[in-house]
């Protein structure tokens, strides 16, 4: 129930080397350890129990959450969902987690001077009809499938870079060169895509589907190589990337699909099945996309 906070200075550092140089992973995962090992310390030094302890480490990531994604109710249940892959089980942490996350959010906001709403600035959804349900289903399986495709370029990536595990600094050198190349031939690949992804929306009808497919596929290994040499970070926006860049593309193939629910259920379908948080992504997307899509979104994320 603890995170270690002697290994959170070496974790900013590294973090904030690979998302300002470029790298494709972001600062959720490093937000999460920083913030996390701050409630344990707290925990530890006010000698409470461990399921204390537990609670305030929860409290510390979903504060750290609930800044970065502006949604902090689907924070706190996000940092609740990811330890356990096949559900949400620690219960009594939900009402300290979600008010940390909603203080977080609220500081955060004051000093920011962000507003309060959708981050990303989508076309307009007509009403929900029971045919956007089907599309629902439909884009859940294709981002399954996406999903697997990244999990078998992230470990083939992995496999192949292993034997240099034990050199980091070529290793490094390595994945910063992969990295510059993947740039050089799709620069929509840099960085970790929490701006990218409001540019797929403003210019994607013009990309069309090959290249919209392609920026895709390019940002899985992008990915992989910024994680699998040593870079830290964490991959939810990179994943959101990916999904909207399909769902960009579903949508000019298929015109009767909306590009704005393609774009959001592919989104939250390729990242809930690498993290297993169908709750709380379903609940982000609809915050973060600024409409009443949260049916629809969350029928793509169980399937």
């Amino acid at each position: 129930g603890k995170i270690d906070i002697r290994k959170t200075p070496a974790m900013v550092i590294a973090s904030l080397i690979a998302i300002t140089s470029g790298g494709s992973a972001g600062p959720e995962a490093p937000l999460v350890q920083v913030n996390g090992s701050l409630g344990s310390w707290l925990g530890d030094k006010l000698k409470l129990t461990k399921t204390s302890v537990r609670i305030l480490t929860f409290c510390g990531m979903s504060a750290a959450l609930g800044a970065f994604f502006g949604a902090p109710i689907g924070a706190a249940l996000f940092a609740l969902e990811i330890p356990h892959r096949r559900g949400l089980q620690y219960f009594e942490a939900i009402a300290p987690a979600i008010i940390a996350a909603i203080f977080s959010f609220a500081v955060f906001r004051l000093n920011t001077g962000i507003t309060i709403g959708g981050f990303y600035h989508f076309e307009e959804v007509p009403a929900l009809t029971p045919q956007n349900l089907l599309e629902g289903l439909i884009l859940g399986i294709i981002g399954a499938g996406l999903a697997v495709m990244f999990i078998v370029i992230f470990r083939l990536i992995g496999k192949l870079l292993k034997p240099l595990e034990h050199y980091p600094i070529v290793l490094a050198t390595l994945g910063g060169l992969s990295i510059g190349l993947i740039a050089f031939a799709f620069p929509q690949t840099l960085f970790f895509s929490e701006t990218q992804i409001q540019t797929v929306i403003e210019t994607g009808a013009g990309l069309g589907v090959g290249l919209l497919l392609a920026i895709a596929v390019a940002k899985m290994f992008a990915i992989s190589f910024t994680l699998h040499s040593g870079f830290l970070g964490g991959f939810i926006f990179p994943l959101f990337f990916i999904g909207a860049n399909v769902g960009y593309a579903v949508s000019l193939a298929v015109p009767q699909v909306n590009p704005t629910v393609g774009m959001v259920c592919l989104m939250a379908a390729i990242n809930v099945a690498v993290t297993k948080t169908p709750v709380s992504t379903s609940i982000i997307l609809s915050v973060l996309s600024g409409t009443a899509m949260l049916p629809v979104i969350a029928i793509s994320s169980f399937v």
